[in-house]
């Protein structure tokens, strides 16, 4: 995601935030700042656009960029040797993927989706 979020030139409000306005702001700082909003809600699209349902339960709740991306990071930290197991797991969870008989396409390609997000 972080390649997406530079991708987007969208980096700097995931990682700093949007900055508060202050009361006697100026012109040019109340348009900063209504860019930075903008910046904010793209990034919140694209991160719910990315997320499972499991996923987005935990995240539902938070209303900026950065309180998402600090639960994300929480969730999702590890050492290397984790993440490795992990993505192990997940490989040969894809490998062992198939579409029962009785199984709707639809229900398979969610459980696909599912584990490739």
């Amino acid at each position: 995601m972080r390649v997406l979020f530079d991708y987007h030139e969208l980096l700097d409000v995931v990682e700093s935030g949007v900055f508060a306005l202050a009361a006697n702001a100026t012109e040019a700082q109340r348009v900063a700042h209504r860019d930075q909003k903008k910046k904010d809600n793209k990034v919140l699209y694209l991160i719910h656009q990315g997320m499972n349902d499991e996923t987005f339960e935990q995240i539902e709740e938070a209303t900026t960029v950065s309180e998402i991306w600090t639960i994300l990071s929480t969730n999702y930290k590890g050492d290397d040797k984790i993440k490795r197991v992990r993505l192990q797991t997940l490989r040969r969870q894809y490998e062992l993927q198939q579409m029962e008989t009785t199984e709707i396409v639809d229900v398979y390609i969610n459980k696909v989706l599912a584990l490739t997000n």
